[in-house]
């Protein structure tokens, strides 16, 4: 029992601290790339922060596969290099009672990931869809600088000398709006800007003077207005429950179309995949001399990248109704798991030990 705990508890600790490297390093990424979004004015500075709040709320799922592999991997291997798991086996503490509880740690993982996955992740992918449709709307004019010409998205060039001080009006502002090789530039002494429950925003200009002409010729056509009403931009916030990523998962079950078959097994695989991870980290662990744990480490994420790189490659196939639906991801599940298993089998039976040529036919870090 005290066993028990103390490898539960070395487990949980080095599955926490990967956990949050790679929780850290997904962060860093991900803030930089919101940064340089705010930059082009395509994410509003308060936006950045709902944008990783959410993302990485729900972006653990891709990264607790390999988190579950490195944490396996590397409690297994200080417990070897430092002759505990020699003592622990001496004990009658077998490995397979190891494997059982890192299995168990791993399926609660996996359904924790599973219903993140399933349910949660696609409410978050959605509202992070309507905050970045919403603030590329809002960031063009919401970052205005007084004396500064600010292109907008739709072609627009908008300008304003200055900011009434209660913040809420723009003051002498200028709008022009190409169309070939027409121009009209329209100016007013007080501007606001709208923004609709769609996302669709507004220029409101009050006491203005429309200047419309063709481009390069003195003839121009003024006329003053009391208050006039210009789009500013076209994109309205829809629905995008339509797309696969967005899609709930019982929408995905409904509607088998090749893209939604796709999404449903890249969902249901991410929590097994946590489960495979495990089992393949565990088997590198335990059939590797301590000294050469380098070696093993390289093997065990370069299978778990393969690993990943197949499951990418499938659902790619799936979504390209390149082979069936009902194959979905089953067989790169397989591809990865069976010779794990038989690997298992060998080392943990009674009386495991690889013979002859079999054991010279297996690479030195899974032997």
């Amino acid at each position: 029992m005290l066993i028990a705990r103390f490898y539960l508890r070395q487990l949980i600790k080095a599955l926490a601290g990967f956990v949050g490297g790679l929780v850290l390093v997904d962060f860093i990424f991900r803030f930089v790339d919101y940064l340089e979004l705010a930059a082009r004015s395509q994410l509003t500075p308060d936006d950045v922060w709902k944008m990783l709040v959410l993302k990485l709320g729900v972006g653990t799922t891709e990264l607790a596969p390999l988190a579950m592999l490195l944490a396996t991997f590397s409690v297994i291997l200080g417990l070897r290099r430092s002759n505990e798991y020699t003592a622990i086996l001496a004990g009658g503490f077998p490995a397979v009672r190891l494997l059982r509880i890192t299995l168990t740690v791993a399926l609660f993982c996996a359904l924790s990931s599973g219903l993140i996955t399933l349910y949660l992740k696609p409410e978050a992918e959605t509202r992070a869809y309507e905050i970045r449709t919403r603030s590329a709307n809002e960031a063009d004019v919401a970052g205005i600088e007084p004396g500064v010409f600010r292109p907008l998205q739709n072609g627009s060039i908008f300008f304003a000398e200055g900011i009434s001080p209660d913040s809420t009006a723009l003051e002498s502002a200028f709008l022009t709006s190409p169309d070939g090789t027409n121009s009209r530039v329209s100016h007013s002494a007080r501007a606001f800007v709208n923004t609709a429950e769609d996302g669709e925003r507004t220029a409101i200009f009050e006491s203005g003077v429309n200047y419309a002409g063709e481009i390069g010729m003195a003839d121009y056509t003024i006329t003053r207005f009391d208050r006039q009403v210009f789009r500013l931009e076209g994109t309205t916030i829809h629905s995008p429950r339509g797309h696969e990523k967005f899609a709930r998962t019982p929408d995905l079950i409904a509607r088998p179309t090749p893209a939604f078959a796709a999404e449903l097994h890249w969902r249901l695989g991410l929590p097994l995949a946590i489960l495979i991870s495990a089992m393949v980290s565990f088997v590198i662990a335990i059939r590797t001399p301590p000294q050469d744990w380098h070696l093993a480490l390289i093997t065990a994420v370069a299978i778990y990248f393969l690993y990943k790189n197949l499951l990418s490659i499938g659902r790619s196939l799936i979504k390209d109704a390149s082979i069936p639906a009902a194959l979905g991801l089953w067989w790169v599940h397989l591809l990865v798991l069976v010779p794990t298993l038989v690997l298992l089998w060998l080392k943990l039976r009674p009386g495991a030990g690889l013979k002859g040529g079999l054991r010279r036919m297996i690479p030195a870090p899974l032997r």
